[in-house]
């Protein structure tokens, strides 16, 4: 995916994620889009916060964090 199109993807969630800042699977994505465009920092900032929101909904990620099961 090119670059200038993948910053449109993560303006609109931005947009998106300002209405609901809670949403686990918007939070996902945008952190998603931020890995893609190499902005690291960024995608773990909105992935740690998707997994708050949500503490499985990351379990699918290649491995990667997964949350304590309670």
């Amino acid at each position: 995916m090119e670059k200038e199109v993948i910053e449109m993807a993560i303006q609109a969630l931005t947009e998106e994620i300002e209405k609901d800042s809670k949403n686990a699977v918007l939070l996902k994505e945008r952190g998603r889009l931020h890995l893609m465009a190499g902005e690291t920092a960024l995608a773990m900032h909105d992935l740690m916060a998707a997994a708050a929101a949500d503490p499985h909904l990351l379990d699918g990620m290649n491995g990667h964090f997964h949350a304590e099961r309670k």
